[in-house]
This record gives structure tokens, sequence and C-alpha cells, in this order.
């Protein structure tokens, strides 16, 4: 299974260690060694995201988002489910308001799927069980997690 990570940074005087980030990574790269990718909220420095960028050993993602309040999260890929780059993560819903690191499987996720499919939801995964996870949530918001059937760890 995948490995997921992270820090929330209250204090809106203190920075997150970028080698700290990196740790916690690759303390978890046994867990997901297909390819890791990273999420930064908050003011980042882009010297930061240079540095985690060429740290690695492998397939990397990294996103940032603006935020007031300072967060990391990482996740480590262990493609079962869909291999495309596409459903790396952490991954977002269309509008990138919704962001999700996910470890786990859910096994009802294709019947979810054609149900959010029906009211109109657009996917741009071809059956990434993650990808299901953000529509279903921006539907029925987190009640979703009742419909899901699975082992599972969300951070949302």
């Amino acid at each position: 299974m995948c490995g997921i990570a992270g820090i929330i940074c209250l204090d809106k005087t203190r920075s997150i260690d970028e080698n700290l980030m990196v740790s916690m990574s690759n303390s978890i790269k046994h867990r997901g060694p297909d390819g890791d990718g990273f999420l930064f909220s908050g003011n980042t420095d882009r010297s930061k995201i240079e540095f985690i960028k060429t740290s690695g050993d492998s397939k990397r993602f990294i996103h940032t988002i603006p935020s007031e309040r300072q967060a990391f999260f990482a996740h480590r890929r262990l493609s079962i489910i869909d291999l495309s780059d596409i459903a790396f993560q952490p991954m977002s819903d269309d509008s990138e308001k919704i962001w999700i690191i996910f470890n786990g499987e859910i096994y009802n996720h294709a019947e979810i799927r054609t149900e959010l499919e029906k009211d109109g939801y657009a996917f741009k995964t071809n059956h990434s069980d993650t990808e299901m996870i953000i529509y279903a949530y921006k539907k029925w918001g987190i009640e979703c997690i009742h419909k899901f059937r699975g082992m599972f760890a969300i951070c949302l």
C-alpha cells in the first residue's frame, strides 16, 4: 500500500523545514516505490521546491497552493489500480480547491463512479479510486465514507 505523511504548521512565524519534508517521504519509500508527490500550502519558498525536485531518485510531482497557513503533505505511490501519471497524488478536483492524498483501496469505486458520472461529474482518469473519492466528497460531504467499501486512509 502507499504511504502518506504531513505537517500542519499553525504558527505563521515558522516555516516547515525542507529536509524534514524529504526525510518524512524517504522514510516511507518502501510503501510506495513508484514515485512520490508533494503538496505545499502557504507561502512556499521556491528554493525549497527546487531542493525537493532534485533530491529524489523517483518520479516526483509537486503542487503548491496559496493559503494563510502552512501545510505539507507527501504521498509515496504504489501503483495498483490506475498506473498512469494522471493518477499520481496529491490529486485535486477540476477547480483545484479540493486536494487529496489517499492510501488504500476502495473496492466498490467503479459503482460509485458510475453513480457520480450519472450526476454529471467528469473524471480525468480512467478508473482511479482516488479521483472518485474527491467527487464523492463534493457530492455527499464527509458522509461519503459510508458508501466506501475497502481499507483506506484519506487526507482531504
